[in-house]
């Protein structure tokens, strides 16, 4: 059976003040490993902590990349029906003007 961090601290505080040593180095030596443990225990569970919020914040956050990419995407589709549908009708036009105009504006950087 393994211990659990609680049993061990435990035990160790018992083995500080049961040991019997002359100059108490022992002793004090037991009841910092104790303190040691219990302060890298609570560290490891504040971190256990903090990742879950920070899994949970990139879940959001991904979610609300998926969302902005099909976004994108749907937009790129209208656009490339948009000019296509312009080009067909700049095709059927009788004013050779406006196919400069259409073929500037397609061209142009927003």
């Amino acid at each position: 059976m393994k211990a659990t961090t609680e049993q061990l601290v435990s035990a160790l505080r018992v083995l500080s003040v049961d040991i019997q040593s002359e100059d108490g180095v022992a002793n004090a030596v037991v009841a910092e490993a104790a303190d040691r443990l219990t302060l890298m225990a609570n560290l490891v569970a504040r971190h256990v902590e903090e990742t879950k919020d920070d899994v949970k914040q990139m879940a959001v956050a991904s979610e609300t990349m998926v969302e902005a990419t099909a976004k994108i995407q749907s937009l790129r589709a209208r656009i490339k029906r948009l000019e296509e549908a312009g080009d067909r009708a700049i095709e059927n036009s009788y004013y050779p003007d406006r196919v400069k105009v259409w073929t500037e504006a397609k061209e142009a950087n927003p």
